[in-house]
């Protein structure tokens, strides 16, 4: 199936953000430090039905960044969007990938926005591969419940 053909099944009701904190470290300490983070961010992706077609999907993004091993921020922003998707052959996969994927640049720049009103520089959080990420995600699940036994398994 291509891009293309996902893109024209489901349309676009609304994007917000749904929750923001920006949590500073020792400040105004760490302004003399040289700016050269160890940035950490984890994407959590979640959605829900509000209607037979109509679904909330919320993108959480949680950013840490460290100078050395001083906690210099940490960000999270919840950046939201309701769209009306079909029920369709299709409807997980836009969803899980095509709805955070449209989501992602509005967090991107939440989280800019929100560094430079602290009077950090912005973090230009790089693109992310949902799909690859949600199919890594698959697989390790899929490697985890391979690997465990039942409880009730009997080792000799």
């Amino acid at each position: 199936m291509a891009l293309s053909d996902i893109k024209s099944d489901y349309t676009v009701e609304r994007i917000y953000v749904r929750r923001l904190s920006f949590e500073p470290g020792d400040v105004p300490a760490l302004f003399e430090l040289k700016w050269k983070p160890q940035i950490k961010l984890e994407i959590e992706v979640s959605h829900r039905e509000l209607t037979e077609s109509r679904f909330e999907v919320v993108m959480k993004l949680h950013l840490n960044a460290e100078l050395g091993s001083r906690p210099a921020c940490k960000i999270d922003v919840e950046q939201a969007g309701i769209f009306v998707v079909p029920n369709n052959k299709s409807r997980n996969q836009i969803l899980t990938v095509e709805c955070p994927s449209l989501l992602f640049p509005y967090a991107r720049e939440a989280i800019d926005s929100v560094a430079i009103k602290g009077t950090f520089p912005a973090f230009a959080v790089a693109p992310v591969d949902l799909q690859n990420l949600i199919q890594q995600a698959i697989h390790q699940r899929q490697l985890d419940l391979s690997h465990s036994k039942p409880s009730d398994e009997v080792i000799n």
